[in-house]
């Protein structure tokens, strides 16, 4: 368990996996070891697919347990099992009809069925909910919806009578589906209400979303934005708490998070030993409790960067494998920085220049979940494009054209400079 929420997730499924051999009936055990498969496999560059079996396990000892169903009916909607998702999620709503979790299954089939019907007739119940219903349908209607749905659905969250820390929250979302669609000029629009009221919020996101893949900023752009970030100061602005720290994951580590992305921009840029010198520095902080080698790991970042600029994407590679992502499971739902977008698109994108194509397509695939970390939409359509581009190049025309088509289906309303 201490393995587990310090998010060391190797160790985590290593020690779950000896106990439940030796306590195969230990349901508690089963759906430790199925959340770390589930949630911290991506970070692996592992499937969710793998934590199918333990929760067909808790199901088997407790055929009630909402957590299994929850679960298991999204895996069996994506390995195709459309008519075993239904069964499963009704099974769920037959439990649990009224909590914010039976809502946001509700959305999910809707979504997921593209049943505009459906989601007409949701809509109002996650309008009137709570913040947390709201959350978690904006959260599965972000992924698997049309972009018009998906912003539909992240409205409630920025409802007036909502306290700012979740305003800010819907707005975060929305700019992250315009992202994901590839308008970043509309995500930047949909990002600004954010910077009136919690600044730091906002050039997290505003920079993050610079660097995304396919974008391409030219020097100039990166040394502005650079300027920017360096006249940042976290310790300066004003603190903006939340009823719920859920609501503000990044309240205490803005300051690190500054010197990461200043790291990322000054590598981008080719200012290698300027970039070295703040990834030393980085390398020295303490991470939050969860996610203690975040520091290690943003260095990390910094450095395989670096080395990529200068031409060594071996060195590279090596600098990013060194550096497990041991983040808890409960701090990647609401943090792109947590969850570690870049240091995994990164390495996928190494893994293809080293010629291990698998393990770039399996790292590359952790973005395709339909109901991941909402932030890994950021990265959706650049890792559609990189397993169509890779698939080709192995010949794989089938799986090629698959991708090439989801990607077109994501981006089929981009801004037109793309």
């Amino acid at each position: 368990l201490h393995a587990w929420l310090a998010g060391s997730l190797d160790l985590a499924e290593r020690e779950l996996r000896e106990l439940v051999r030796i306590r195969p009936d230990d349901v508690d055990a089963w759906y430790l070891l199925a959340e770390t498969l589930y949630h911290g496999n991506p970070l692996r560059g592992r499937s969710v697919l793998e934590s199918k079996e333990a929760w067909e396990r808790i199901l088997a000892g407790d055929p009630d347990h909402l957590g299994a169903l929850d679960h298991l009916g999204y895996l069996e909607w994506r390995e195709g099992n459309e008519e075993k998702a239904d069964s499963v999620i009704t099974r769920y709503l037959e439990l649990d009809s009224t909590s914010d979790w039976a809502v946001y299954k509700e959305v999910f089939l809707a979504v997921a069925r593209r049943d505009s019907a459906a989601e007409s007739a949701v809509y109002p119940k996650v309008a009137r909910g709570s913040d947390v219903g709201a959350f978690l349908s904006a959260f599965v209607a972000g992924q698997g919806g049309e972009r018009a749905t998906a912003l539909r659905f992240a409205e409630p969250l920025t409802d007036p009578v909502r306290e700012p820390a979740v305003r800010r929250m819907g707005q975060l979302f929305q700019a992250t589906i315009e992202i994901s669609r590839g308008r970043p000029r509309a995500a930047l629009v949909a990002l600004e209400p954010v910077g009136g009221q919690d600044h730091d919020m906002y050039l997290e996101h505003k920079t993050l979303f610079a660097l995304a893949p396919l974008l391409d900023p030219s020097e100039a752009t990166l040394r502005a934005l650079r300027s920017e970030v360096e006249a940042w100061d976290p310790a300066s602005a004003e603190d903006v708490g939340a009823s719920n720290p859920f609501w503000t994951p990044h309240r205490e580590h803005h300051s690190m998070l500054r010197r990461y992305l200043l790291g990322l921009i000054t590598a981008r840029i080719g200012d290698l030993p300027e970039a070295e010198r703040m990834a030393s520095e980085l390398a020295g902080e303490s991470g939050p409790p969860g996610a203690s080698s975040a520091p290690t790991a943003f260095a990390a970042t910094i450095r395989a960067q670096s080395a990529w600029k200068g031409g060594d994407a071996a060195v590279a590679l090596a600098t990013l494998e060194a550096a497990p992502l041991n983040v808890a499971v409960d701090l990647t739902w609401n943090s792109a920085f947590f969850a570690h977008g870049y240091e995994r698109f990164l390495r996928a994108e190494l893994l293809h220049a080293a010629g291990r194509h698998d393990e770039a397509l399996a790292w590359l695939s952790t973005f395709s979940e339909l109901f991941g970390e909402f932030s890994d939409l950021i990265f959706r359509g650049a890792a559609y494009l990189r397993m169509a581009q890779i698939q080709e190049e192995l010949g794989q025309v089938d799986e090629a054209r698959g991708h090439y088509r989801a990607f077109v289906d994501l981006w089929r309303e981009c801004e037109p400079e793309l």
